[in-house]
């Protein structure tokens, strides 16, 4: 009787700590991303971004389709920014939500296919994931991306496992969708259909399942496939601002994804314990494979696919003939997936001598590391992990504010002016200086259509803000103007001057 009692006791529950564990990673990742929603200057994706939420889903598209992106996510925004106005942290908190979403759909593959602890252990590991939290509360596509991502992988095990056609046709849609949120999604179905001809491919009925959910996906994104390869052979023809892939990023990409460091920057006991990490857990996920039932196997499959193909499929599209499309964050579904494999690897890892010091000491390895990798994302800020350089600009602006000279702000650089504008306000209007080249490149399209906010030269101000992000681009203008103030901002890693400001009075002299 008493065996009897703690059984029912212990089935009802469970079920609510493991609600317990997602809805506590999910006030972990949330907390975490807090500096970057509260505190982080803007830079020009975020400033774009909110620059083009202005507009009509239709408007959207046909400026989108000059650039690289596609246009679901900035149609999104559109409708979030009716709601939410256009203060820079409810704005961003879009993307947030769409982190929460992604750590359901992880948690969710571990609740119905490995069972407790996996449960639990999946989405703590995903809220302290380094890259996750890095563009986890930024204004951009990336978390949407990463939802749709693990809610495909999702759907896609439940058609696979199921006889209705209600799983496949979900599937479609989110496959449509990603490929509407970003052109790298590509390289989530195309691990998807590894996946499935290596399990499935000679099972007749799901093949041909997959083969009409394909074809509907590519009914919903016809429209826009066109723009997709169009934009390749562009890049590929003109080139693009990423640089050329080598060791040292590949490498880069595992540090970056467990302690936030890359790969030069990893040394002494950080590096011998992200190698320790790393050895341990593929030599323990292949014991763990090797003991799990036989349904869970290509799952624990399709995990690790997601965890490693993407990275390699960049890769190759990388490699010369090609131009370089190799950046961090357009690897981030795997880097996040890892973190998924890396929880069940936990959960399920046995040893044969001294089992619970070992599993104890992984346990442990995997919190400190990933933790350590955490404390370092909140410390770097919103730094840009291609250049290396802090955006500081909101620094500047908020100098200006509080100068009490109030004038009008100038901003020489159009890409700097989507930064600045997002700091606007009634005594401190921000213009961009207008020029006919505005036409030319996809991303400054817009102002060169809208030049409302726009001034051709200086004729007619008396006094002026000049704000930009290197000493040049805040040079007093031609003819007879004195500096009367001046603001800047210095990176505290690199020491570069990375944002400024300097207020002008037009003399008679």
């Amino acid at each position: 009787m008493k065996n009897l009692f703690v059984r029912h006791r212990e089935s009802r529950y469970l079920p609510l700590l493991d609600w317990a564990a997602l809805l506590g990673s999910i006030v972990l990742f949330t907390a975490l991303s807090l500096p970057t929603l509260l505190n982080a200057s803007a830079y020009f994706d975020e400033g774009y971004s909110a620059y083009l939420a202005q507009f009509n889903p239709l408007t959207i598209a046909a400026y989108t389709a000059l650039d690289v992106h596609p246009p679901l996510y900035y149609t999104l925004l559109h409708f979030w920014q009716g709601i939410v106005g256009l203060d820079i942290t409810k704005l961003r908190l879009l993307s947030v939500i769409f982190a929460w979403i992604a750590i359901f759909f992880g948690w969710l593959i571990a609740r119905r296919w490995f069972g407790r602890p996996a449960t639990w252990m999946t989405p703590l590991l995903m809220a302290l994931s380094p890259l996750f939290i890095r563009y986890g509360g930024v204004m951009r596509m990336y978390t949407l991306a990463l939802a749709i991502a693990f809610a495909g992988t999702y759907v896609l095990l439940r058609a696979v496992n199921s006889k209705g056609r209600k799983w496949w046709a979900a599937y479609a849609v989110l496959v449509a969708a990603g490929m509407w949120t970003n052109y790298f999604m590509a390289l989530v179905w195309i691990t998807h259909l590894v996946w499935l001809l290596y399990i499935y491919r000679k099972q007749t009925t799901i093949m041909q399942s997959w083969r009409r959910s394909f074809l509907w996906a590519l009914v919903l994104y016809i429209v826009w496939l066109p723009m997709l390869l169009f934009r390749y052979g562009e890049i590929q023809l003109s080139g693009f601002w990423i640089k050329p892939l080598s060791l040292e990023t590949l490498v880069s990409t595992i540090t970056q994804s467990i302690v936030f460091q890359s790969a030069a920057e990893t040394k002494t006991w950080v590096a011998i314990g992200v190698i320790v990490f790393v050895v341990a857990i593929v030599l323990t996920g292949r014991q763990v494979y090797k003991q799990l039932d036989k349904d869970k196997k290509p799952v624990f499959q399709l995990v690790m696919a997601m965890s490693s193909l993407p990275v390699i499929l960049l890769t190759l599209g990388s490699l010369p003939p090609l131009r370089s499309s190799y950046v961090y964050r357009y690897v981030l579904v795997a880097s996040t997936s890892a973190a998924v494999l890396t929880a069940i690897v936990i959960a399920y890892a046995k040893f044969k001598q001294n089992d619970t010091l070992l599993r104890t000491g992984l346990y442990a390895l995997t919190i400190l590391l990933l933790g350590y990798g955490a404390a370092n994302v909140m410390i770097s800020g919103n730094r840009n992990l291609d250049t290396n350089s802090q955006n500081m600009l909101s620094g500047v602006m908020y100098d200006v504010h509080r100068s009490g000279h109030k004038a009008p702000v100038i901003v020489r650089s159009p890409y700097t002016y989507y930064v600045a504008r997002m700091y606007t306000s009634p005594d401190y209007n921000v213009y961009f200086v207008y020029s006919s080249s505005l036409e030319k490149v996809g991303s400054t399209k817009p102002l060169y259509d809208h030049p409302e906010t726009s001034i051709v030269n200086f004729d007619g101000l008396n006094k002026v803000w000049i704000v930009g992000e290197d000493a040049r681009s805040v040079a007093a203008p031609q003819g007879n103007w004195v500096k009367k103030d001046y603001y800047n901002h210095y990176d505290n890693e690199t020491n570069k001057l990375v944002a400024a400001g300097a207020y002008y009075e037009r003399t008679t002299k």
